[in-house]
């Protein structure tokens, strides 16, 4: 599969159309560059461009290299949990900087708790 075919599959996914994603890119990204990589046009895309791309679709660069069949897809045993970690980080990601900070507080101070309990076990 080609980058431009995993985008427009990342695309349905998401019920969106290619103008939407254009769209919601950063203004400084090329809306043309992005039309030539969902056509398959673009054999060499800026990095830039695809991790802008990546950012707005909610998929990470790695995620997008292994649907293209670019990069080699390594089954995790706990894909789940870590599903659920990306989901929960990415919710503090977006929360307002005050209350994110308080977040991130409570995940340092869990991560502690667990690293001593961990510690203690004989």
């Amino acid at each position: 599969m080609s980058l431009a075919q995993a985008l427009q599959e990342i695309l349905i996914a998401k019920h969106m159309t290619p103008r939407e994603l254009v769209t919601l890119l950063p203004r400084y990204e090329s809306r043309s560059a992005v039309y030539r990589i969902l056509a398959g046009k673009s054999t060499d895309p800026r990095l830039s461009t695809v991790l802008a791309i990546c950012e707005v679709l909610g998929v990470s660069p790695t995620e997008l290299a292994q649907l293209a069949g670019l990069y080699p897809r390594v089954e995790r045993r706990s894909a789940s949990w870590d599903l659920r970690l990306r989901q929960a980080f990415g919710t503090i990601q977006a929360l307002d900087p005050e209350v994110k900070g308080l977040a991130i507080t409570l995940v340092e101070a869990t991560v502690d708790v667990l690293d001593r309990w961990r510690r203690s076990r004989p």
